[in-house]
C-alpha cells in the first residue's frame, strides 16, 4: 500500500498539479466563453450554443472560479517552497 502522507509532502502536489488544473479550466472557460459568443458583448451569436437561460454564464463562472482558486493553491505552494528553500540555507549558514 502506497504512503499518503508522501503523496501530501510533495511539492508537485500543491504546485504543479493546482497549475495545470487553473490552465485547463481557464482555457476550457475562455473556449466556452468564445463560442457561445459572449465575447462579442451581451447577446449571443446565432450559432448551435446559444445562451438560453444563462447557464452558459454560470459554467463559465464555475471553470473560472476552479481556476482562480486552484491558482492561489499553486502559487501558496511555490511560495511554500521557495520558503522552505530559504529557510533551509539559513539553517545550513548557521550550522
Amino acid at each position: 500500500m502506497r504512503n499518503r502522507s508522501g503523496l501530501l509532502r510533495d511539492p508537485r502536489t500543491w504546485t504543479v498539479v493546482p497549475a495545470a488544473v487553473a490552465v485547463v479550466t481557464f482555457g476550457v472557460g475562455y473556449l466556452v466563453w468564445l463560442l457561445v459568443g459572449l465575447d462579442t458583448g451581451l447577446k449571443c451569436r446565432d450559432t448551435a450554443l446559444s445562451c438560453g437561460d444563462g447557464g452558459w454564464r454560470t459554467l463559465i463562472g464555475v471553470l473560472w472560479t476552479v481556476s482562480a482558486v486552484t491558482g492561489a493553491v499553486a502559487a501558496v505552494g511555490l511560495l511554500a517552497m521557495v520558503a522552505r528553500s530559504v529557510l533551509g540555507a539559513f539553517a545550513q549558514l548557521r550550522d
